[in-house]
């Protein structure tokens, strides 16, 4: 008897499927976000009157600009070189860096 799930042919297919369809709706998000953010809608000015500061709002965008970016790498639009940590603004939002 094992513990956990059993690995076979089904679930790694299911797993493998799931994580396929849950990258790819998770970078259109921060597609979708990063039009918003760059629209008139996300200008500083709207987003400070939200009660973002200033910082908050650098902060924003350099996330929401880092996992766009990521979006296009993955989906071969742009190249990124040299490496770079798209977690970095998110680790630090999370208190880990």
């Amino acid at each position: 008897m094992t513990v956990g799930y059993p690995l076979n042919k089904g679930t790694l297919d299911n797993r493998i499927g799931h994580l396929m369809v849950s990258t790819d709706e998770i970078l259109a998000d921060w597609d979708r976000l990063y039009d918003l953010i760059t629209s008139d809608s996300g200008s500083e000015a709207v987003l400070t009157s939200l009660g973002y500061s200033s910082q908050d709002v650098a902060l924003i965008r350099a996330i929401v600009f880092g996992f766009h970016n990521l979006s296009q790498v993955a989906r071969g639009k742009s190249e990124q070189t040299p490496a770079n940590d798209f977690f970095f603004y998110e680790k630090m939002v999370r208190g880990v860096e």
